[in-house]
């Protein structure tokens, strides 16, 4: 189990040993540590599951180095008796046997206990290899399909670049553009997704994985009542007005909302004005890196927290505003390739169920 280490021995130089304090450090599948600390506590080791206890229950990552593990995680380490890709995988399939442990008032957590006393299947070594490998190769397939997913996302990047540096810009402030930046509440939701006709507030990880991300929210509680003007709506560009450095300023354009989702207080909508600039150009245009850089030199923030970006401070970032021909040709081309990721999309989704199926047949001893 991770114990947090002294706040005093905490840097972002890369002095001692990388923190991994929670799921914030996991990154698709990947630690990706932000702090390191210079007297660490408890070391995992390479090859360890790094598993997430608080809020993000479950979620798991392969240590590829020694870290320090933070109060947010623990570490689970194989005997000889199981083979670690297994337990990999079986760890995953069964994540949400231990998010039902989950107790807490504040957010939900999991003990050393609630992790040790999950019954595993344990065959003899040979077939849990098997079983991995056969696992193994089909996850692999869904990781092919989603980097052919981000190589259309950054496509879109480069047919935006071609438009945008046509030398017709003019320069202006944000502010100039909107009719105003409005921002949502954020009240204690439960730890988990909404289902059904529930309502649920976006998580920031809705706005900062370059494209809208419906899943990442959290159920509203039938006892608070949703604010109308907090709906996000198809069209809105939202964007994470706090977050760490190399994050805040993310934005995405909602194109579809199959959901009732409700923006959270860390979240801005933009809201245009005279209609001089298309919803789709100017979403692409804050993530350009100037735009982006802007973004984070205006950034406020006390010491030890998130970075923050204000209203008035947004307002101020400079865009780049191309005639409206400019505009419209770069949609149209935008909405060509993102009908061809509609259907990589709707793709993964089959590949996913089935990688499902295959798992629970993996674990009733059925392949």
């Amino acid at each position: 189990m991770g114990q947090a280490p002294a706040g005093e021995s905490y840097n972002d130089r890369g002095d001692g040993l990388p923190l991994i304090a929670g799921a914030g450090d996991f990154d698709h599948g990947v630690p990706r540590a932000k702090k390191y600390t210079t007297h660490p506590t408890k070391v995992s080791q390479p090859g360890d599951l790094i598993v997430s206890i608080r809020a993000s229950i479950g979620d798991l990552v392969v240590g590829d180095q020694p870290y320090c593990l933070g109060r947010g995680v623990a570490a689970l380490r194989a005997r000889s008796a199981v083979d670690s890709d297994y337990l990999r995988h079986w760890f995953r399939f069964n994540s949400n046997h231990l998010r039902a442990k989950g107790k807490g008032a504040t957010f939900l957590q999991v003990n050393r206990e609630d992790i040790g006393e999950m019954p595993i299947q344990v065959p003899p070594v040979s077939e849990q290899r098997q079983i991995a490998a056969i696992l193994d190769q089909a996850e692999c397939v869904l990781m092919l399909r989603r980097k052919w997913l981000q190589g259309l996302v950054e496509l879109k990047a480069v047919a935006f670049n071609r438009f945008a540096n046509s030398g017709e810009n003019r320069f202006t402030r944000l502010g100039e553009l909107l009719d105003r930046i409005e921002s949502g509440r954020s009240p204690v939701c439960l730890d988990r997704k909404p289902v059904g006709s529930e309502w649920g507030v976006l998580k920031l990880s809705a706005v900062t994985g370059g494209e809208f991300d419906p899943r990442e929210a959290k159920a509203l509680p039938d006892t608070i009542e949703p604010r109308p003007q907090d709906e996000v709506l198809v069209g809105d560009i939202l964007l994470a007005r706090k977050n760490t450095l190399a994050l805040v300023g993310s934005s995405v354009l909602v194109k579809d909302t199959t959901q009732r989702l409700l923006m959270s207080d860390l979240i801005f909508r933009l809201v245009i004005g005279d209609g001089s600039i298309d919803p789709t150009y100017l979403q692409m245009e804050l993530t350009r890196a100037h735009v982006r850089e802007a973004m984070r030199r205006f950034a406020g923030g006390s010491a030890g927290s998130m970075p923050n970006v204000s209203k008035a401070r947004l307002a101020d970032v400079v865009v780049g505003v191309p005639p409206r021909a400019i505009q419209d040709e770069y949609v149209a081309v935008s909405s060509e390739i993102d009908g061809v990721r509609a259907m990589g999309v709707r793709s993964l989704g089959l590949e996913e169920s089935l990688f499902a199926s295959l798992q629970h047949r993996a674990f009733r001893g059925e392949l």
